[in-house]
């Protein structure tokens, strides 16, 4: 297994003057031997795709707002 961060970058209609970029960072885990090994290869900031399947999970309601458990998060996995 390996893991590895994708940057998104969304256009979002912010003011009268134009858009406002915003950044979403997503923790992906890969299970693929050959895409591990060709992942090691990038460099930071390079362009890529990612296909993956994901798994939402809902906060848990006993714990602390600002955990990463009390907060809804997103799991993507690439095969």
């Amino acid at each position: 297994m390996s893991s590895y961060t994708v940057a998104t970058s969304n256009n979002t209609i912010g003011t009268p003057e134009g858009t406002q970029p915003t950044t979403t960072w997503h923790h992906v885990l890969s299970f693929n031997p050959s895409s591990n090994n060709y992942l090691r290869t990038l460099k930071k900031g390079a362009l890529v795709f990612a296909e993956a399947n994901f798994e939402l999970r809902q906060p848990d309601p006993n714990a602390e707002p600002d955990s990463p458990e009390g907060q809804r998060q997103i799991f993507l996995r690439h095969g």
